[in-house]
């Protein structure tokens, strides 16, 4: 893994030397490309954070026993997704 990113991060660089001198970032391709780059990239974390990190907590002998618990952790789970996706108005 450590070789793929050692190789991966130059060759981006390069990439992003190379396509610098006629890429305008106002052309309606540009825009689409990168809005399509940027929801990628976010669904990948919500991913992560849902599969790999919460999923460990939820899935615990404790919380599987405390049906209280269960309930007021995703309440808090939903409430800290809707103000995340709330700070998209000043984004």
């Amino acid at each position: 893994m450590a070789c793929f990113f050692a190789i991966t991060t130059p060759a981006g660089i390069g990439i992003g030397t190379a396509i610098d001198s006629f890429y305008n970032p106002y052309s309606p391709a540009a825009l689409v490309i990168e809005g399509i780059l940027d929801s990628l990239s976010a669904g990948f974390l919500v991913y992560m954070a849902l599969v790999d990190l919460i999923a460990a907590d939820f899935l615990s002998k404790r919380m599987s026993c405390n049906f209280r618990l269960q309930v007021v952790s995703y309440f808090m789970l939903f409430l800290g997704a809707g103000l995340m996706a709330s700070l998209a108005i000043w984004a």
